[in-house]
């Protein structure tokens, strides 16, 4: 796996959904999914778990959105990551497959 796209999250139920998808519906493959919950108490991380497969989801106790991101990152098992929020949907993730190829 060449490449990262790592989620931090908190009581997004409302968007993730949209969130995941635009990640998964990418042309490029080589990645994984992260999704690190920190703490929801909206069903976030149920939701998440039952939408992807591929998608390893991680959750932490509310330690706040720093904490979330620097546990996203640790999580990371890719040459290069791409850091998302649950509340941004970006089409095509094509900042993810330019970063990957500039480490070649």
């Amino acid at each position: 796996m060449r490449g990262s796209v790592v989620i931090p999250l908190y009581n997004a139920r409302d968007v993730i959904r949209e969130t995941v998808q635009s990640v998964l519906d990418q042309t490029w493959q080589d990645f994984e999914l992260v999704a690190v919950d920190d703490g929801s108490i909206d069903g976030s991380g149920d939701l998440i778990q039952a939408l992807a497969p591929r998608l390893r989801y991680v959750r932490q106790e509310n330690a706040g959105v720093a904490a979330a991101r620097n546990r996203s990152i640790a999580e990371a098992r890719g040459l290069a990551f791409s850091l998302g929020r649950a509340r941004s949907v970006k089409t095509g993730w094509r900042c993810l497959s330019r970063l990957v190829r500039s480490y070649g």
